[in-house]
């Protein structure tokens, strides 16, 4: 191997370690948010339930998986903020039909 393949593999694995230390970054703030709320109950107040938002794609429900795919960080959202499947099923239609994507307070968007 030459040394400029060595430097390669090097830039390689240093970006590697990078992306799965932003990786591990994310999901150890994600559950310190989740042991903050795990024994608070709602309702929740505006910063509160944006804050609890933080946890699925994007901070908004409009971007979220459907309920067919498996997502921890969904279903836990939706757990604290004790929003059922289908009541998440209809504000995902309610918000699509409004057009507002851009809405992530749960409060504007009931």
């Amino acid at each position: 191997m030459s040394r400029t393949q060595i430097s390669k593999t090097i830039e390689i694995l240093e970006e590697h370690i990078k992306k799965h230390t932003d990786d591990i970054v994310d999901k150890q703030q994600k559950i310190k948010l989740l042991k903050k709320y795990k024994d608070k109950k709602p309702p929740y107040n505006n910063g509160e339930s944006e804050e609890i938002l933080t946890l699925i794609c994007y901070g908004s429900l409009a971007y979220c998986c459907g309920l067919n795919k498996g997502c921890v960080w969904r279903d836990s959202a939706l757990n604290l903020l004790d929003v059922s499947t289908k009541d998440y099923l209809k504000l995902k239609e309610k918000r699509y039909k409004i057009g507002n994507l851009n809405c992530h307070i749960w409060s504007r968007c009931r």
